[in-house]
């Protein structure tokens, strides 16, 4: 959750494996939005939008040297930081 964290405050994307709901994982790099406790939400390169990620399904992370804006019009989903 560290690396979330780090990428969040310094506008750093974040590269992840992560496991679909099937349990197959996949490489994805992500813009990081917002952090809960269980859940993270942001731009996926993969998917071409915003999604929400649920953290137990994370493998591994390592941060990105790639940067970004979070846009000025992005609102955190609340259940992001509830759920």
């Amino acid at each position: 959750m560290a690396h979330f964290q780090e990428a969040l405050r310094h506008g750093h994307a974040v590269k992840m494996q992560y496991a679909s709901a099937q349990g197959r994982p996949r490489i994805r790099e992500v813009d990081v939005y917002g952090v809960g406790e269980n859940y993270f939400e942001g731009y996926c390169h993969l998917r071409k939008q915003i999604r929400t990620f649920k953290i137990s399904r994370i493998g591994w992370t390592e941060i990105s040297e790639k940067t970004f804006r979070r846009p000025d019009t992005y609102r955190l989903n609340r259940w992001v930081t509830t759920g």
